[in-house]
């Protein structure tokens, strides 16, 4: 029985017990660390760059979105303009519920009201980095970086008689 053993080594052994608690979970947090670096590797990124990376994806995401809520409004508006020509009538407001539900909501906790954001259809924004050529050419430049080869090539052609 595992449990039996685990028990009888915790009695017995403590401080090896604790230390084998302990690496094992050092074992996952470098796992995980060295899983992010891979990572980085394959898509042959600095951790700086992938921040900048996801800035400058939000900010076209969010200036997409706003040029579609303008697209949106310009609809809505000729869609007033219509029904102001066609005497068709305008929709219901919205029942009295639905209005304590945005008051009460639970992300707000009645501190104030907000308005629905609009539901907009944006495209998915993907950024190509150049620099990507591959997980194993990616590792190569990682173990073996362009500027230690060009030094390297330099040595030789310098070494060598004319």
């Amino acid at each position: 029985n595992p449990f039996l053993l685990m028990k009888w080594s915790m009695v017995y052994f403590p401080v090896l017990f604790t230390l084998i608690i302990f690496l094992i979970i050092i074992a996952v947090a470098l796992s995980a660390f060295s899983g992010y670096h891979l990572y980085l590797i394959y898509k042959n990124t600095t951790t700086s760059e992938t921040f900048k990376w996801q800035d400058f994806q939000y900010c076209l995401e969010q200036e997409l979105r706003q040029q579609a809520l303008d697209t949106q409004k310009k609809n809505e508006a000729s869609a007033t303009d219509q029904q102001d020509q066609g005497n068709i009538s305008a929709p219901p407001k919205a029942r009295w519920y639905w209005r304590v539900y945005n008051f009460l909501c639970g992300r707000c906790l009645g501190r104030h009201r907000h308005a629905p954001k609009p539901v907009v259809d944006i495209p998915k924004v993907e950024i190509n980095n150049i620099y990507d050529h591959g997980f194993a050419a990616n590792l190569a430049e990682v173990v073996w970086p362009r500027s230690e080869r060009n030094f390297a090539r330099k040595q030789n052609s310098a070494t060598q008689p004319p």
